[in-house]
C-alpha cells in the first residue's frame, strides 16, 4: 500500500481555500502566509520537486513561517 501523495494542484486548491478564508474572516491576518507557503509548495511541486509528502509537509511549514518572518 503507496503512501499519501500531495500533487501540485492539492497545495493550489489548499492555498487558494486558505487566502479565501483569510479574506473571509475578520480580525487576525494569519492564514495568509500558510495560504502563501501551501501556493509555493504547489509551485515548488509543480517544477518537479520529488520529495516525500512529509518533506513537503515540512516544507510548507518552513516556507509559510518564512513569509510571516518577511512582515
Amino acid at each position: 500500500m503507496e503512501g499519501f501523495v500531495m500533487t501540485w494542484w492539492m497545495w493550489f486548491v489548499f492555498g487558494i481555500m486558505l487566502l479565501l478564508a483569510e479574506f473571509l474572516t475578520p480580525g487576525a491576518f494569519y492564514q495568509f502566509f500558510f495560504g502563501v507557503g501551501a501556493i509555493a509548495m504547489g509551485a515548488l511541486t509543480a517544477l518537479g520537486l520529488g520529495i516525500s509528502t512529509s518533506a513537503q509537509l515540512l516544507l510548507f511549514l518552513v516556507l509559510s513561517i518564512g513569509s510571516l518572518a518577511l512582515l
